[in-house]
């Protein structure tokens, strides 16, 4: 399927769905209202022929979003083990 029929807007709200964020956060991260992410959401679905959010994730991760790029790297500990007196 050819993933460049999205309008800009689509295509960073379809990059928030991969990151797993819910419509309120998609609404505060693009600065705009629940009820037009809502509205994105269905012409996303639309333009993907998905039904579902876990879908067009899948769709938008396969398409080219790079998730380990949008996604904040997990903290690493590292322990210094000293041996010796």
């Amino acid at each position: 399927m050819d993933h460049t029929i999205l309008s800009t807007r689509q295509r960073e709200v379809l990059d928030l769905i991969v990151q797993g964020r819910s419509n309120k956060e998609i609404a505060r991260a693009l600065r705009i209202s629940e009820f037009t992410v809502k509205e994105h959401v269905r012409g996303i679905f639309r333009k993907l022929g998905v039904t579902c959010r876990a879908a067009a994730a899948a769709t938008g991760a396969l398409s080219g979003t790079n998730i380990f790029q949008i996604m904040p790297p997990r903290l690493q500990y590292s322990y210094d083990v000293r041996v010796g007196f």
